[in-house]
């Protein structure tokens, strides 16, 4: 339980993953000669993954955070550089509470009294953390790599994506997904329409060439579901959705949440709310 697992795409990047029974979070070291940036910190399951890294490169490491759910912040307290959105900056008090982080895992991996114990005892206890803000376009220089910011508003209002368009890849977080659906069903979120925008700007600036990483898989995503995920919110937005079936997400079930659908087309898929498709909605 709480299994470290790495893997070598190329001399420049690596893939790192946290697997807990069903439950697999990715996060992304991608190596320069005068630098290395760690995207994501998974929920810190084991609290080594800066020994991880340490062993991996020598270099300084900067840490950019693609938005601030426990699953992909909850062990960035380990480092010292940290970047985020400060759009994401309030959901720290909730996402990174220690009991939460626990409490969600256990869902995820199945609700095994073990698994909860070996968390209590080994997780990334910080329920906070100092960080930057990033801003859309910025560039992290890595020595004969860079990688560039794009924010991404959907999952959540500060979702930020990584390009290295020389390297040929993007690390995307939540916001394209593959096999599930793209979480968009909570007050946090912003609009439907926002977030369609983001997919076709991603889109408009070519980054869909690009192999792209997402949050929770071993494998890139297929080129198609971006397009398709587009298709889903016009689809949603044109009020195609007579046939959508009601949601309830196993991690909200200690609190009110609004109903949440989920629409598909082809392999793209959504959950969204009825009450925020158009409107930015502060709740």
């Amino acid at each position: 339980m709480g299994i470290m697992y790495t893997q070598k795409i190329s001399n420049d990047l690596y893939l790192l993953a946290e697997k807990a029974g069903p439950a697999v979070v990715t996060m992304w070291l991608a190596i320069g000669s005068k630098n290395a940036a760690l995207i994501d910190a998974g929920f810190g399951i084991t609290g080594t993954l800066r020994k991880l890294v340490q062993k991996i490169t020598e270099l300084p490491v900067v840490h950019l955070v693609t938005h601030c759910d426990p699953d992909h912040a909850g062990g960035s307290a380990q480092f010292d550089d940290i970047h985020m959105s400060s759009l994401d900056g309030d959901l720290q008090q909730t996402s990174l509470n220690f009991k939460k982080r626990v409490h969600d895992l256990s869902v995820a991996a199945g609700d095994n009294p073990l698994v909860k114990l070996y968390l209590q005892l080994k997780m990334t206890k910080a329920e906070s953390f100092d960080f930057t803000d990033i801003q859309d376009g910025e560039t992290f220089e890595l020595g004969g790599a860079s990688l560039k910011a794009f924010a991404f508003p959907g999952h959540t209002k500060g979702s930020m994506c990584f390009v290295n368009e020389a390297g040929g890849y993007a690390v995307t977080g939540d916001s394209i997904v593959a096999r599930d659906a793209a979480i968009l069903g909570d007050r946090r979120c912003p609009p439907l329409t926002v977030y369609r925008d983001s997919l076709r700007r991603f889109l408009d600036k070519g980054y869909g060439r690009l192999t792209i990483y997402i949050g929770h898989s071993l494998t890139p995503l297929d080129r198609d579901i971006p397009a398709q995920l587009i298709a889903a919110c016009d689809e949603v937005l044109g009020g195609g959705t007579s046939n959508d079936l009601p949601f309830n997400s196993p991690f909200a079930a200690d609190r009110h949440t609004p109903q949440a659908y989920e629409h598909c087309h082809d392999k793209g898929c959504i959950r969204y709310l009825r009450e925020n498709l158009t409107q930015w909605q502060d709740k």
